[in-house]
């Protein structure tokens, strides 16, 4: 990724603690972010940004003739009735629309990959007040004794003393519940983070994207394996109150074509969370099959300030084609919401590794 000199970075460190309100405590991971801004700028381009909440709807292709990027079916072959969310709705998607999704795909993918992000990602949002498309998502034990919920602006607990799944810190105002997600496929979640950018790539990028394409529409995820190894997802959660700004997906595609970075990468800010992954390609991408590639960390949380704390990180390994379950350790309190997962990887990580099947 090259060297970028403490000269260079000195001046966007200093922007960065401006924006935050200035303060002592967080001088190193302004200086980190500066440096993961300046790598990322240096290695790729923003391909697309498109909001996810602007209040009006977001369309993306043409309404007319229609044709399905994922099946390559038009409308003589197939419908499109049914409006498609380039994003998932439980991801905080509430306006962007794609044109270039059938019927036929939208319920495959609904129920092929969709359904195992939302059972890995639901307790996560129901601690964040996540909306989605049936509003709150609610959260229940597996004795069906306890759940979580959000009703209106209330947030409330319902628990029994036998689940030992709450706990409450009275002098810090926290309430502390230790979760298991639903069962869940791992590689068919990621496999929703990769449609959720190859539904947003423009229409003049779907050539290097073929391979792909295919590979998320396969029912069996057993057969092929993921195109990159680990199918690694960056997930970091930015401690406090939500944003006032809207969700966002973004696209950034690689500048030097023959450097070891993946061509495209994705990411998703929703609420206080943010996922980014590779997206592979298996023409811009084939330079490096075999081999090890690095890829850049998108930094998160500078909005925040660190006013709560810093962003927590975990490199969400979903390679594995097996059903599963994970548990996750979520804590709330009047001003603040968090989420700690087992194995989060340090906060000082710039960048992480993955190699080419």
């Amino acid at each position: 990724m090259g060297d970028i000199s403490d000269e260079t970075i000195r001046p966007v460190a200093y922007d960065l603690w401006q924006q935050r309100g200035g303060g002592d405590g967080h001088a190193v991971a302004d200086w980190l972010t500066a440096r993961r801004v300046m790598i990322l700028q240096r290695s790729y381009e923003l391909a697309v940004s498109y909001e996810l909440a602007t209040g009006r709807k977001q369309y993306l292709g043409v309404r007319d003739p229609r044709k399905c990027r994922f099946c390559g079916r038009d409308a003589l072959q197939t419908t499109f009735r049914k409006e498609a969310h380039a994003i998932p709705e439980f991801l905080g998607n509430q306006s962007l629309i794609s044109y270039y999704e059938c019927d036929g795909c939208n319920d495959l993918f609904s129920k092929v990959v969709e359904d195992h992000l939302s059972k890995f990602t639901l307790g996560t949002r129901v601690a964040l007040q996540l909306r989605g498309k049936d509003g709150s998502p609610k959260f229940r034990s597996d004795s069906k004794r306890s759940r979580m919920e959000v009703k209106g602006e209330r947030f409330e607990f319902g628990f029994h003393v036998e689940d030992g799944i709450v706990s409450i810190d009275e002098e810090r105002h926290e309430i502390q519940c230790k979760l298991r997600t639903q069962p869940f496929i791992p590689l068919a979640a990621f496999k929703c983070f990769v449609k959720c950018g190859l539904s947003v790539l423009p229409e003049s990028e779907i050539s290097n994207f073929r391979d792909t394409i295919a590979w998320i529409r396969e029912l069996d995820h057993a057969i092929r394996p993921p195109p990159q190894k680990p199918a690694a997802c960056l997930i970091a959660l930015t401690p406090g109150p939500p944003p006032d700004t809207p969700g966002r997906v973004m696209l950034f595609r690689r500048r030097d074509h023959a450097a070891a970075m993946p061509y495209m990468m994705l990411v998703i800010e929703t609420s206080n969370l943010t996922f980014q992954i590779a997206v592979h390609s298996h023409e811009q991408d084939k330079h490096l099959d075999g081999k090890e590639m690095m890829m850049p960390r998108y930094p998160v949380g500078i909005w925040q300030g660190y006013r709560y704390g810093e962003p927590v990180l975990r490199l969400r390994d979903f390679s594995s084609a097996a059903v599963e379950r994970c548990r996750s350790c979520l804590t709330r309190s009047p001003n603040r919401a968090s989420c700690r997962r087992r194995s989060y990887s340090s906060p000082l990580m710039q960048s992480f590794k993955m190699t080419t099947t």
